[in-house]
């Protein structure tokens, strides 16, 4: 039992009938009571313990003892613990600028600035969020729909089935050991619309490969990022293994999001928001825009954290594992790509790594 206070105030102000307290509590098998008497003349102090073989015995006894003190007049005295003194708002620093993209926002992208605002206004965060803005970057919620054999006739945007290759390329391998195709984004004009930052080639298809056989060690941490300058010559290669392709594909469809940076991140750190605000960055404004349910993205910042992120790398894109493809990665965990600078080409792609972790 916690620690039980109780109290009886006197009647007689020349304390005739005093004032009490009493603190009653069990540590272990032993009971204790501290026991005061004030008043005019009357000031007494009464202690002590008595020892039990069972903590349930002595759970009984200080039960009696509280009920004969509330039967002497005693009541349980109000523990309301005091409230915290409320923090104060931290302070805003001057200079944050938003992003040149800013100017050239869809009415999508407006429509998530202002719901945005007004979460920060409700959340405390009014005066933060320029600075917040100034960290944001464009990216693409990536709509699933399970294909049907037609859909996959032409070079299209997708997760699963075989890929669209050179017909001299060699199947992407990691010492030797075959990678498994994962996705395939076409860059045209439905795509190059919402790359606001100019991230992307003009035109192309960009192919993701990763480790996911289940008895390699390195599963889920080697991967081949592969850019192609245009669809011809590109053609259906067939996978040298099973376990190389994902049986299902699912149809990718673009649609554009504001990202909001990861409340971890060193530029969110440098801040310097107070623990509330942190509370309401991280639930309101980080976690708020992302959609629920399986997520696939390109650009813009991932819905969660990895290692690569503290060394610099840039978040290029993820795939979820996702129940309608029957496409499981882990414990359902995510595949994400990492590359080294900003700009997208054969050169930065030729360092991209992979994370798979939860959420």
């Amino acid at each position: 039992m916690n620690s039980v206070e109780l109290y009886k105030k006197g009647t007689d102000p020349k304390g005739a009938d005093p004032n009490e307290e009493c603190t009653v509590w069990i540590e272990g098998t032993t009971l204790y009571w501290l026991r005061v008497t004030y008043g005019v003349g009357r000031n007494q102090r009464d202690e002590g313990d008595r020892r039990f073989d069972t903590a349930a015995e002595a759970e009984k006894a200080a039960e009696a003892m509280i009920a004969e003190l509330k039967a002497a007049r005693f009541e349980e005295a109000a523990t309301e613990p005091a409230a915290p003194e409320p923090e104060k708002p931290s302070t805003a620093k001057k200079g944050a600028v938003k992003p040149s993209w800013f100017k050239v926002l869809s009415k999508p992208l407006l429509a998530q600035d202002a719901k945005l605002l007004k979460l920060a206004k409700s959340k405390g965060l009014a005066h933060r969020f320029d600075e917040v803005q100034a960290l944001m970057r464009p990216g693409m919620d990536l709509a699933l729909k399970k294909a049907k054999p037609a859909d996959l006739k032409g070079i299209v945007s997708r997760i699963g089935g075989e890929p669209d290759l050179p017909s001299a390329s060699a199947w992407p391998a990691a010492d030797g050991a075959p990678l498994t195709f994962v996705a395939q984004i076409v860059i045209g004009p439905e795509v190059k619309e919402h790359d606001l930052e100019g991230l992307l080639p003009e035109k192309g298809v960009l192919s993701f490969f990763a480790q996911l056989d289940p008895d390699s060690a390195e599963y889920g941490d080697r991967c081949a990022v592969l850019f192609f300058p245009t669809t011809k010559g590109l053609a259906r290669v067939a996978a040298p293994s099973p376990a190389s392709v994902l049986k299902n594909a699912g149809l990718l469809t673009p649609k554009p999001r504001l990202t909001v940076a990861p409340s971890d991140v060193p530029a969110v750190e440098a801040l310097g928001l107070t623990r509330a605000e942190q509370g309401a960055y991280h639930d309101e404004l980080f976690l708020g825009p992302i959609p629920e349910g399986r997520h696939h993205m390109l650009l813009g910042w991932p819905n969660a954290t990895t290692h690569h992120d503290i060394k610099g790398k840039r978040f290029l894109a993820q795939f979820d594992s996702d129940h309608r493809l029957d496409f499981q990665m882990g414990d359902y965990d995510t595949l994400r790509f990492y590359i080294d600078g900003d700009a997208i080409d054969a050169t930065t792609l030729k360092t991209a790594v992979c994370t798979l972790s939860e959420g």
